[in-house]
């Protein structure tokens, strides 16, 4: 198992897509901090074409629905623990 440190900046939030698995903030800086495509839904995340994934910690998960229903948000760090 590895740890990634993901930071969401404004970039991401500014440039992320709603409701896009592969283009959301989360997965535009997983991205960035990986150089791998990852796709992120609201519980869990996985690498395209690999099989890597995570859970997604409570506090990254809500940052995706409140994303997702056109609330603010705010750039935010978060540790992920991926499983091969």
């Amino acid at each position: 198992m590895k740890t990634i440190t993901v930071e969401v900046t404004q970039d991401d939030i500014d440039h992320g897509e709603r409701g896009r698995c592969q283009t959301c903030p989360i997965a535009l800086a997983l991205k960035r901090a990986t150089g791998e495509a990852w796709s992120v839904t609201d519980v869990i995340v996985y690498q395209v074409g690999r099989p890597e994934y995570a859970w997604l910690p409570a506090r990254a998960e809500g940052f995706v629905h409140r994303f997702d229903d056109c609330e603010q948000v705010k750039p935010f760090t978060f540790k992920l623990k991926v499983s091969p």
